[in-house]
């Protein structure tokens, strides 16, 4: 089997995190997402340990080819 970097469930780390949590915080800034649901988003992101588990942060907020996590 080979490795293909596109798989969900590849896991992620720090970077892959913080990167969510600025682009989540960008959204709310330019008034896309609530405080609430900034908080809500932040808590998952950071907790989150695969591409998919951000992917479900970010998907209402970019374009497809933007949502690539890596």
């Amino acid at each position: 089997m080979s490795w293909t970097p596109d798989w969900p469930q590849i896991r992620i780390g720090h970077a892959e995190r913080d990167r969510a949590v600025e682009t989540l915080r960008d959204a709310a800034a330019e008034g896309r997402l609530t405080l609430e649901e900034l908080d809500g988003r932040i808590e998952a992101a950071l907790g989150a340990k695969t591409r998919d588990d951000l992917r479900v942060q970010l998907a209402d907020l970019l374009p497809p080819g933007e949502l690539e996590v890596t």
